[in-house]
């Protein structure tokens, strides 16, 4: 059970990731200070070190908030319907991912930031292959339902299914960042075809 303690240690490290997530958004990963990171959470740094080793850390951190939540929003979505998990996907692209949409929601600093950091960064990069790792799983057993169910095609192993269905949503996230036009109605309409069982 958790205690008081734990969930309020719990709930500094998430303040001070949104507040992180925020001020990156505003000014990149290299322009606001730990104090004023801190100061937006409404910590001291003492806090911050209880929780981050240092700013790589953090960024880190930001950067798996991020994965997990843009991921927890496809699989949380209806997966009971055939091929549902790749509607998802695309659909979630086309409604929300215009880069109005992605600016305004304050979620941070745009993906290819991410790539970029994780470029500069073992650490990060790191980070970024365990939280990628951690949801080929279940996206894999959502793939297992839609080709039990009949919607998604059977001649692909349902990881490697789910393997190119997270590197899509990747791909739409740095097109929509680096503001590549699209069309993504097309661009849904195709991986459809080429996904769902004939």
């Amino acid at each position: 059970m958790e205690t008081r303690r734990d969930a309020a240690k719990k709930e500094t490290r998430s303040a001070l990731i949104r507040a992180a997530l925020e001020l990156f958004h505003q000014e990149g990963f290299d322009g606001p200070s730990l104090d004023a990171i801190c100061a937006r959470a409404g910590y001291t740094r003492g806090a911050f070190y209880v929780h981050f080793k240092d700013r790589e850390d953090l960024v880190a951190a930001t950067m798996a908030d991020t994965l997990e939540r843009i991921v927890g929003r496809v699989i949380d979505a209806d997966s009971e319907s055939e091929a549902s998990l790749l509607k998802t996907v695309m659909s979630y692209v086309e409604s929300t991912l215009t880069p109005q949409a992605t600016r305004a929601q304050g979620e941070g600093p745009r993906f290819h930031q991410f790539l970029e950091a994780c470029h500069r960064s073992p650490r990060v990069r790191e980070v970024f292959q365990e939280t990628i790792g951690k949801v080929l799983s279940p996206v894999g057993q959502l793939v297992d339902s839609g080709q039990a169910q009949g919607g998604i095609r059977k001649d692909i192993p349902s990881q490697d299914m789910a393997g190119v269905l997270i590197l899509m949503a990747m791909g739409a996230l740095v097109a929509v960042d680096v503001g590549l036009e699209m069309k993504l109605e097309e661009t849904r309409d195709a991986a459809l075809q080429l996904l769902q069982a004939p």
